[in-house]
């Protein structure tokens, strides 16, 4: 039996490469999720050799909205000069460096403000320290204030290098430097970005980043004998208000835990789309094997005349069904690899404390191979079942293989499933409460597998009248019968597209919800015409909203301003505006007041409703306001607003702000054209205005609520590009299944040759039998897809069912996609069936 396995190996390869392809693709996408995700997990730069204690902000990474970085870019606590000289004499302490971070870019050659990948379209800066915070690659140590070095990744993307001049913009304006040397980074999972860009000396960081001659953070060295935890402990004891002391072994388990957060979170999302693909590819290799084993049925059968029982059956199938599997695991896995290589570098270049090292482990590859046989096997379970039935007396008959109709038990239980689903999708749109979002996702799934369930019967009904249109047109007609000649084949080619259709729409709708829901409220709550704002992570200064404030044609300008304060003890995000913005018949800030008047604002402050809920104010309340400035003022609750998207949950103005925010931190700018002017002149204008900034754009209202929500249409491109390839994998299933029906109606083939039909009609009939399995699967997936995106919507966003957006350009490019394929995947299968010699085929068996 192993030697006739092998012989009908050998003797079906070419027809098994199809399917060798699709667990090829499956197992590589199981094996880039594995060995990337253990990548980030185990290749991260190790911290400063020399640091024992990081004295930060209190509360997590100093880069967080909640810890104090914000658009301005620098942290709002610091260490004053007095303050670190006390951390320098603790007993244990043999350095402490003083760490400045602030905003400021580097301009390139071209004009052009220089982002490198991974730096979150917020740049930054630091001082040159000792120690081994910062290693120097190549040049020199910058020295003075027109030197400047720049991080690899920084010179990377500017081509600059040691002895280049460039300019460098910074929150009191610009400077010209010369590039003194290039370096590296070591962090310690708290600095106000991913990366500093830049380093200057400290003397000049100090006064250019913002920080008043402060310090955001110190590093400790310890002398030796002094562990770093008890070097915290003593820190401890004069640590300023808002600072604690982390020691080495602390930050250590932060990036651990940080390591293994996104390291599970990348390795479910990634697992969880190759899954979907192994789903698919699991289907068509169960039709694959199925459509072999009924073309083998005379073959089985005189095995089992000659003695062979059906256990040995049943594994030769199996056995082909893991050779198969073994192979395109073996092969899935060094595509892995080639897909998880540049990913990696991607993913270093978003996360400079990424080596970039690809590390591959026995257990990557072993889960890899071990998944794809499995998968396999199990998918060629029931052929070999089927195979094992073959009784030996059909080694005497000599009959073409009958399709099969779908099955009773199949489609009662989809019928079943069907009704609640429908009642479960009936209660959802009654209302947008819990229960019902849960009752909506539920019933989303219901539906999903009663589709399922239903393809056979469904394909029948769908193509029942188009063949009784069809009857007299042999090309379309005949592609039609033979669809719904086998409806278990054709259930299982159709499905393995719906799944990939199905989720992608789901997706799409989903996006497009959210994408509209989020314009609409950005835009409900900007006035004006025009924003001015710094797109990497600065503000936009108090000199350029001073020039724009007198241009011909602007009316009104106020600058959004963020930072935290303490209110009555509590931590709380809060805004500022000008007073006289949020008033009048066109404000440029609209807020939506609960309770108060929109004049109130310049009397105290305003909170969100949510806030309110939450510290238990209202109107009238008195509110203790502390800065990190320092100081604190009694303020009075003024108004109550609705939640909306820029604003925080607590609300100054201008004058207030002035004195417990951070200087500088202003981001956007709100332009009100003048009555009668000229928008587009305008906006050419304001273009000139600030054509000195490369850091700043002029955007319509639109353009710059857009530009909030790319991570949307990121999201929509990555998840988009994934389940890609399970529809991949479903175009080859129909490439495949035609392969084989071709081969299995070869003697039918002839005969139609024989009657008269030419070999164009052929292709012609097999295009057309490969565009209605795609065009099915498709048309099921855009249905099913657009139910589960209304729900998944009304779940996360909480909008009515009917409130969602349904992106018509992409499920008409969705169709156009399986027409196309479908046209593809048919091209060699029906140039073979076009080139099937008449006398042989007719001859054939």
């Amino acid at each position: 039996m192993w030697r006739a396995t092998w012989a009908n190996l050998r003797a079906e390869g070419a027809r098994l490469v199809l399917t060798l392809t699709m667990v090829l693709i499956g197992t590589g996408f199981v094996s880039a999720a594995l060995v990337f995700s253990e990548s980030l997990a185990q290749g991260r730069a190790s911290l400063p050799r020399d640091l024992a204690v990081l004295v930060a902000p209190a509360g997590g990474r100093a880069g967080q909205d909640e810890g104090g970085l914000s658009q301005g870019g620098q942290n709002a606590r610091t260490l004053a000069p007095g303050e670190l000289g006390a951390l320098a004499r603790v007993d244990g302490v043999r350095s402490a460096h003083g760490v400045v971070d602030g905003y400021a870019a580097l301009v390139g050659p071209d004009g052009e403000v220089v982002v490198p990948p991974g730096f979150d379209q917020r740049m930054s800066a630091t001082n040159w320290t000792g120690g081994d915070r910062l290693r120097l690659a190549s040049g020199s140590v910058p020295e003075g204030r027109d030197r400047v070095a720049i991080s690899r990744a920084v010179a990377a993307e500017s081509g600059l290098g040691a002895g280049d001049t460039a300019t460098v913009l910074h929150g009191a304006g610009t400077v010209r430097v010369t590039v003194s040397g290039v370096f590296d980074h070591r962090p310690t999972g708290r600095e106000t970005s991913s990366a500093p860009g830049l380093a200057f000396d400290t003397r000049t960081a100090l006064g250019l980043l913002g920080t008043r001659g402060t310090y955001t953070s110190a590093q400790l060295t310890a002398d030796p004998g002094t562990s770093p935890a008890a070097l915290g402990r003593r820190a401890g004891g004069v640590l300023p208000g808002g600072f604690e002391a982390v020691d080495r072994g602390r930050l250590a388990a932060e990036q651990a835990a940080g390591a293994r957060g996104l390291t599970t979170s990348v390795r479910t999302t990634a697992l969880t789309f190759a899954v979907i693909s192994l789903v698919v590819a699991a289907t068509l290799i169960t039709n694959t094997f199925s459509m072999l084993v009924a073309r083998r049925s005379r073959e089985l059968a005189l095995l089992r005349a000659v003695g062979a029982t059906r256990r040995q059956l049943r594994r030769a199938v199996l056995a082909e069904s893991a050779a198969v599997g073994l192979v395109g695991s073996l092969l899935g896995f060094g595509l892995g690899l080639l897909m998880a290589w540049p990913a990696l570098g991607y993913a270093a270049g978003f996360d400079p404390g990424l080596s970039g090292e690809l590390l591959v482990s026995p257990l990557s590859f072993g889960l890899t191979v071990a998944a794809g046989t499995a998968l396999t096997v199990l998918a060629a379970w029931l052929p070999a079942r089927r195979a094992a039935t073959v009784a030996p007396a059909a080694a005497l008959v000599d009959a073409p293989v009958v399709g099969q109709q779908p099955a009773r038990l199949r489609r009662r239980i989809g019928l079943a499933v069907s009704v609640p689903a429908v009642l479960l999708l009936a209660a959802a749109c009654t209302g947008t409460s819990g229960g019902q979002a849960a009752a909506g996702l539920f019933g989303a799934l219901l539906l999903f597998l009663a589709v399922l369930l239903l393809v056979p019967s469904i394909v029948g009904r769908l193509t029942g009248p188009l063949a009784e249109r069809l009857r007299r047109r042999p090309v379309a007609g005949l592609a039609v019968e033979n669809v719904r000649r086998h409806p278990r084949r054709t259930a299982a080619t159709t499905s393995a597209l719906m799944i990939g259709v199905a989720l992608a729409g789901a997706v799409s709708v989903f996006a497009a919800s959210i994408t509209d829901r989020s314009v609409k409220d950005l835009g409900a709550v900007l006035g004006g015409d025009h924003v001015v704002v710094n797109l990497v992570g600065g503000q936009v200064g108090s000199a350029t909203e001073r020039k724009i404030r007198d241009l011909p044609g602007v009316a009104r300008t106020t600058t959004l301003r963020t930072d935290a304060l303490t209110v009555d003890g509590a931590r709380v995000e809060a805004g500022a505006v000008d007073p006289a913005a949020v008033r009048g018949a066109a404000p440029l800030v609209r807020l939506d007041l609960v309770e108060g008047r929109a004049g109130d604002l310049a009397k105290g402050v305003f909170v969100t409703r949510s806030a309110a809920r939450q510290h238990g104010w209202a109107l009238g309340d008195r509110l203790t306001v502390s800065s990190p400035r320092g100081g604190s003022r009694a303020v009075e609750v003024t108004g109550v607003v609705t939640d909306a998207p820029l604003t925080r949950s607590l609300i100054l103005p201008d004058e207030l702000a002035d004195r417990h925010f951070r200087p500088g931190n202003g981001n956007p700018l709100l332009v009100a054209a003048a009555p009668g002017a000229d928008r587009q002149e305008l906006e050419a204008v304001l273009g000139r205005a600030v054509a000195d900034r490369p850091d700043l754009r002029v955007q319509d209202n639109e353009a710059y609520v857009r530009g909030l929500i790319t991570e949307i249409d990121a999201f929509l491109g990555v998840t988009g590009g994934l389940l890609g390839l399970s529809v991949l994998i479903a175009f080859l299933g129909i490439l495949n299944t035609l392969a084989l029906s071709v081969s299995e109606r070869t003697r039918e083939l002839g005969l139609l040759r024989a009657v008269g039909m030419t070999r164009r009609q052929i292709r012609r009939t097999v295009s057309a039998e490969s565009v209605l399995l795609a065009l099915v699967g498709g048309v099921l997936g855009a249905v099913v897809g657009i139910v589960g995106g209304a729900m998944f919507q009304h779940a996360v966003v909480g909008q009515p069912v009917f409130a969602l957006t349904v992106p018509l350009d992409t499920v008409a490019l969705a169709l156009l996609v399986c027409l196309l394929g479908g046209l593809l995947a048919a091209a060699l299968p029906a140039r073979r069936a076009a080139r099937v010699p008449v006398l042989e085929a007719v001859a054939a068996d």
